[in-house]
């Protein structure tokens, strides 16, 4: 899923670059609009694509965010003590004494105990009860300060910790939470792509009707011709006139529908409205050859909205699985050291820490809400596989149903074009009069208009389908 995206994004980078020459180049010739330029400036203009890829960019930050718990932490601290030794006598037999009773417990303390910790405590309270008895006055005390510079490492260890699948649960939810926003991502190129495409087959339709206003026109000047030199006629003259007045009206109206849907698809794409756009394509008919069951089968299986509820149902099912085991209880393995500017000493401890939360009351709370999660989940999984196999269903019905349409239609264009010939001759053999080639000449433009709507509403609901059996390379 990394790599697709990564290539995604260079095709937008790729894209961005070449945006300047295409957008300006037009003063020379214009662009060639089609549809895989169409996608790659889609692609780099689309706001949605934007909003996702902050979106994931934060999701990845997240994720870095919940790893650096587990990184190695160092801490320097600067500490000094506070010793009240208690009050002491004016005589200076009483100093000499005291000084003579502290050195004999030091030395017997540091020959018998090894442990630091215990020593310094084990000396401090055996001062404390040797000197108190002895007397003292309140104008002299003996107070000192003993500063401590300490270095301390902690190295967290979620998988030594009493309960390791709690960590693995959390582990798994932001995982889960980053593919989560990768799949969105896709869903937004998917998107932008199904968008943009509609759009560009919206500016070929109108394009088709354009043509096919113009063959109009060309057939009735035509018609015009054969008047002229056979019968004379002038009400089919006249007839022929108006008819040919009306259809230019409404090629003109065509040919303005084409500038505005035109413009729409430019503002889409990032272009300025005066760029002159060359578009060669024409609509066309791609077969559909695969049948509802593989249709059904890999929508369900390639479906991003199902790939996103199975990241969180694994997530969920490890979360549930940390809930049966009871509360939290993380590890952690430290290293410190002391050392004693004043005395020079240094000491290094080594330990772990396991909280011991004895009085716990989320477990039970914890259980529950993982199995309503489970139930949740995978009613939302079955919604949507249920979704899935509806609408391509009645994609593929409708497919198929613009299939047929589209041979019939067909059919129809074959055999009047094939009436028109003989009715051209019949008419000029004073057998038929004008109006049923006037007939004949709307009928046939109406059904390459029919064939024009049926082809876009076929690629339309093909990409659809397509886009449904494979999000990451259906166009």
């Amino acid at each position: 899923m990394k790599e697709r995206i990564k290539k995604i994004a260079a095709i937008i980078t790729t894209t961005s670059l070449l945006i300047p020459t295409l957008t300006y180049s037009n003063g020379s010739q214009p662009l060639k609009l089609d549809q895989t330029t169409t996608l790659d400036l889609a692609l780099h203009e689309s706001l949605l694509l934007q909003q996702a890829n902050e979106r994931l960019n934060l999701a990845k930050a997240e994720k870095n965010l919940f790893d650096a718990n587990y990184a190695p932490q160092v801490g320097l601290r600067f500490k000094t003590n506070y010793l009240h030794t208690g009050k002491e006598d004016l005589t200076g037999d009483n100093d000499k004494e005291e000084s003579k009773i502290e050195s004999n417990i030091d030395l017997y303390l540091k020959q018998k105990f090894k442990n630091a910790v215990e020593l310094e405590w084990i000396i401090r309270e055996t001062r404390k009860e040797e000197l108190i008895e002895k007397p003292s006055t309140e104008n002299n005390q003996f107070r000192t300060f003993e500063p401590e510079l300490i270095l301390k490492f902690s190295f967290p260890t979620p998988y030594l910790s009493t309960t390791p699948a709690n960590e693995k649960a959390k582990q798994a939810i932001a995982d889960a939470t980053l593919e989560a926003a990768e799949i969105t991502y896709e869903q937004a190129v998917r998107d932008v792509k199904l968008f943009v495409t509609q759009n560009y087959y919206e500016v070929l339709k109108i394009t088709a009707f354009v043509g096919n206003q113009k063959s109009y026109v060309l057939n009735i000047k035509e018609d015009d011709s054969i008047i002229k030199k056979t019968t004379n006629f002038e009400a089919d003259l006249m007839r022929a006139a108006t008819e040919l007045s009306s259809a230019q009206d409404a090629l003109n109206n065509r040919q303005n529908n084409y500038e505005r849907i035109l413009n729409n698809l430019k503002s889409l794409l990032g272009l300025a409205l005066t760029t002159e756009i060359s578009i060669t394509a024409s609509p066309e008919y791609l077969p559909f050859n695969q049948d509802l069951e593989y249709c059904i089968k890999n929508s369900i299986q390639n479906s991003l909205e199902l790939k996103k509820l199975r990241a969180f149902q694994q997530a969920i099912q490890k979360e549930a699985k940390a809930a049966k085991k009871g509360p939290t209880r993380d590890a952690k393995i430290g290293l410190e050291g002391k050392f004693n500017p004043e005395t020079e000493e240094y000491k290094f401890g080594l330990g772990i820490d396991i909280p011991l939360p004895f009085f716990d009351k989320n477990t039970e709370a914890r259980q529950s809400k993982s199995e309503s999660d489970q139930i949740i989940i995978s009613l939302e999984m079955q919604k949507e596989e249920n979704n899935i196999k509806l609408e391509i269903t009645n994609l593929y019905s409708a497919l198929r149903e613009a299939e047929n349409r589209i041979k019939a239609t067909n059919e129809n264009i074959s055999n009047l074009e094939n009436t028109r010939i003989s009715t051209i001759k019949a008419y000029t053999n004073k057998k038929l009069d004008f109006s049923a080639l006037i007939d004949l000449e709307r009928e046939l433009q109406k059904n390459n208009d029919k064939k024009t709507e049926l082809l876009i509403d076929y690629n339309i609901k093909r990409m659809l389908i397509t886009s449904k059996i494979n999000p990451e390379n259906f166009l």
